[in-house]
């Protein structure tokens, strides 16, 4: 209870503790930092070869960048893409490395068993390419080979 009372006395006396102060600033800093964050090339392949294995329509078409279509085309072409053109391809990936050219650019590789139900298939080097485009990191749908998924939207 004196503890409280003396506590009370500095508030008031506009003494602050150093513990509260250096906590405040800690807290601040951490929501700014996560506030401008922005998420790693490395990062937004991942989810796209994710949303690709399980064929997530809506996210393929929020990471892809295909120039001079609007989002609802990717959306459409997407769906047709893993629900029509391969509604049965299977493939299994392992990220292998990262290469980023210039600020605006970047490549993801990656180890693709494509036909990973058929007894034949074996693992080969891909490239997932990226571009940075309004502070965000896409795939660049166009510039990616179709032995990575077979019916690529084009």
């Amino acid at each position: 209870m004196v503890h409280n009372r003396r506590m009370l006395r500095n508030c008031r006396s506009g003494k602050a503790n150093w513990l509260i102060v250096a906590g405040t600033i800690g807290l601040v800093l951490i929501v700014a930092i996560l506030a401008f964050a922005k998420e790693s090339p490395q990062a937004a392949a991942n989810r796209f070869m994710y949303a690709l294995a399980k064929g997530d329509v809506k996210q393929l078409a929020a990471l892809s960048y295909m120039d001079g279509e609007s989002p609802k085309d990717i959306e459409e072409a997407w769906d047709f893409s893993v629900n029509k053109a391969a509604p049965y391809y299977r493939f299994i990936f392992k990220y292998e490395s990262f290469v980023q050219s210039d600020p605006n650019n970047a490549s993801v590789k990656y180890m693709v068993v494509g036909s990973a139900d058929s007894p034949s298939s074996y693992e080969e080097k891909r490239e997932v390419p990226m571009v940075l485009k309004d502070g965000k990191w896409l795939v660049d749908v166009r510039g990616m080979d179709r032995r990575m998924f077979p019916a690529l939207p084009r």
